[in-house]
């Protein structure tokens, strides 16, 4: 999120406080990955036994998900006046309606103070950013100590364009397990621009059970793509359970190598990187 909407959503939190009469104002997290939005049949959530507010705001426009953050503080505020009870989020309830309603007033009474909310731009700041969800990316021991050195900067001596995958435990004869990094996609996606990719001449389409890959061309960034941000979990194969060979831009095949593994590990530590050391990509 830029300078600017920080601002502004500063700016609201403290519109809704004064409006709705707000006493205090709970923990609000933001969230990019559109799975909150599958798992949880809704933008947004107010969760009053541990007092905090969960609103999803990839790929949408501010004013759609600031209107969600109006209706969840004044579920809050309802809570501060003892009026939710076991069955108050049910649709149609008072409860319900009320939150409806005081949304709708908000944001019509705030659009007026600041119409730059509804601007279409807001939702693809760089270059037409979409809803990608978490995105996958393997490769050997060798590779992310580059990176962990490099300041996570993707590039390809060999390839116009780096690629990711959405298949969690995907396999493949030319792709290291040694690593696995996971990546908020949609962040990504708010910086470069990401194009689906389909190696159909290989036999891959477009199912869940294939490559489903992901790629962003390096002609558009010579420096590489820098993926730091976007870093999710950072995962390390078990030297001894991984079974693939390693191939790299620079390198010929060769199998997982210790040597490799301690040096990895020894920048995860010095930079201060968070790392899981697993048995089987899962």
């Amino acid at each position: 999120m830029n300078q600017q909407k920080l601002d502004t959503l500063k700016h609201f939190l403290k519109y809704c406080k004064k409006e709705l009469t707000i006493q205090s104002l709970p923990p609000i997290k933001l969230i990019n990955d559109p799975a909150f939005v599958l798992d949880n049949r809704s933008f947004g959530g107010y969760y009053p036994n541990d007092n905090i507010i969960k609103v999803y705001c990839g790929n949408r426009i501010m004013a759609d998900y600031l209107r969600s953050l109006a209706h969840e503080l004044t579920h809050h505020r309802q809570r501060e006046l003892n009026m939710i009870q076991d069955d108050s989020g049910e649709a149609g309830s008072e409860i319900e309606n009320e939150a409806n309603a005081m949304a709708g007033i908000i944001m019509r009474d705030y659009g007026q103070i600041n119409p730059n909310i509804y601007e279409v731009s807001e939702s693809t700041d760089l270059n037409e950013a979409r809803q990608v969800g978490k995105l996958y990316y393997f490769g050997p021991y060798r590779r992310l100590d580059r990176l962990v050195n490099n300041g996570f900067k993707l590039s390809s001596t060999i390839q116009p364009f780096v690629s990711f995958t959405r298949n969690k435990s995907m396999v493949s004869d030319t792709i290291a397990n040694e690593v696995r990094l996971t990546l908020d996609g949609d962040m990504l996606s708010q910086r470069h621009k990401i194009t689906p990719f389909a190696h159909s001449a290989a036999g891959y389409g477009r199912s869940s059970a294939d490559e489903a890959e992901e790629r962003i061309d390096l002609s558009k960034h010579p420096q590489g793509v820098d993926i730091s941000k976007a870093i999710l979990s950072v995962e390390l194969m078990n030297p001894l359970k991984a079974g693939n060979a390693e191939f790299d831009d620079e390198e010929s095949f060769e199998p997982p190598s210790l040597e490799a593994y301690a040096s990895l590990i020894r920048s995860l530590k010095k930079n201060n990187i968070p790392y899981k050391i697993v048995d089987s990509f899962k």
